[in-house]
């Protein structure tokens, strides 16, 4: 896969971002995705620089449990407190 980036970023000598899509460099959950498998967008696309063939999909999921964590916080109390009190610790 490294060499497949280098070998379509040559002119720039750079590997790509996660998700090089002008689409997703204004997506709201991007940071939650990631823009997903370069791997399984290349093997079905064959470009690094599609979005994820399952965008919608992942785009919509996350929205949801955007909306279950906010509707719902006490399902998430807990997971909330060990990282709190993890990130206390590493200070």
């Amino acid at each position: 896969m490294h060499s497949i980036a280098r070998e379509q970023h040559k002119a720039q000598g750079t590997v790509p971002q996660l998700c090089p899509s002008a689409l997703h460099s204004k997506c709201e959950v991007r940071i939650f995705c990631g823009g997903d498998c370069r791997g399984e967008t290349y093997n079905v696309t064959g470009s690094l620089y599609s979005p994820y063939v399952a965008c919608e999909d992942r785009y919509n999921s996350i929205i949801k449990m955007m909306w279950v964590v906010a509707e719902h916080p006490e399902l998430f109390e807990t997971r909330a407190n060990e990282f709190t009190f993890n990130a206390s610790r590493e200070i």
